[in-house]
């Protein structure tokens, strides 16, 4: 098997908070985001205040608590996107509010998956999709 053209490693307990946005795996590319069981790794929505670090989950500073404030809803970033030959890991992972919209290349838009595999691999275990 040749060589991978690059990984992505994500540390245990790590909190990826995106907006708009959607991770996006090139062809021969891999992502590892293998948490535990008391330190999952966490992909949501930056409107959501469960997760996050420093005393504040905050990250929008609407100054609110989720339940209060601006709520975070299914499709506020796009999710994770491997192309051919991609291949992905997660395992103690929550994938949360994915599943919308975002830009490609020559300023068009079009909806995605929480996880989209296109002729890719995955292994997906003790993770959780939600929202």
């Amino acid at each position: 098997r040749g060589r991978l053209d690059g990984s992505l490693v994500v540390d245990p307990g790590t909190v990826v908070k995106l907006t708009g946005a959607r991770i996006e795996l090139g062809q021969g590319t891999q992502l590892l985001a293998e948490g535990t069981e008391s330190k999952p790794i966490i992909f949501t929505s930056v409107l959501d205040d469960r997760f996050g670090a420093g005393g504040t989950f905050d990250t929008n500073n609407d100054r609110t608590a989720t339940s209060q404030g601006a709520t975070p809803a299914r499709g506020n970033w796009s999710g994770i996107y491997a192309s051919p030959g991609a291949n992905i890991s997660l395992d103690n992972s929550v994938v949360a509010f994915g599943g919308g919209v975002s830009l490609l290349e020559g300023g068009q838009s079009r909806g995605f998956a929480a996880l989209e595999l296109q002729q890719a691999t995955a292994r997906v275990t003790n993770s959780r999709f939600e929202n």
